[in-house]
């Protein structure tokens, strides 16, 4: 039905012409293929159950890791009792996921002298990926090129939103 242009045309209807085939061979086609069909459905809701099989859980949790640690050791050196604070930051106690497993810090290698500083310089910094990529080809026609960016203001001497966690994807495909 082309668009309405008029209200005579809504109360319209069109139909196709239905043609009689007189023929034994594909009467007797049709219904085998509409047996065939309805038995398969009978069979999937019926007797095998398909509509109510489930799938194996599948899932992951990662979790993240923000902030320092902070640990105060007594140490006995030449009979004199001292006291050794260490900082960890999240590089030292954070590692690469694993299936099927839990990861609790219980021993930790110790880097003598590390301390918690400041940085003078630093910013946000912002990845941009372009991806000119014909997917026609082999993948190693496919390599992205990186480029960089700071996401603050570099000419303030404060940042608006220290300590934040800035993420912004710019991805650039093309074909």
């Amino acid at each position: 039905m082309p668009a309405c242009c008029s209200w005579n045309d809504v109360f319209q209807y069109e139909t196709n012409k239905v043609t009689r085939i007189q023929s034994m061979n594909y009467g007797t086609i049709k219904w085998i293929c509409h047996l065939i069909v309805f038995s398969y459905v009978i069979f999937a809701l019926v007797s095998d159950k398909r509509y109510q099989r489930k799938e194996p859980l599948i899932s992951s949790v990662h979790t993240k890791v923000k902030g320092i640690a902070e640990v105060r050791e007594e140490i006995i050196e030449s009979g004199a009792k001292k006291v050794v604070q260490s900082v960890f930051d999240t590089a030292d106690y954070t590692f690469p996921l694993q299936g099927n497993s839990f990861f609790v810090m219980t021993n930790f290698l110790k880097t003598e002298g590390q301390e918690q500083g400041l940085c003078p310089e630093g910013g946000i910094m912002g990845i941009e990926i372009y991806w000119d990529c014909n997917l026609d080809r082999w993948f190693h026609h496919c390599r992205p090129k990186y480029s960089f960016r700071r996401l603050d203001d570099k000419t303030a001497s404060e940042s608006s939103y220290p300590g934040y966690n800035f993420r912004e994807e710019n991805l650039t495909l093309s074909s």
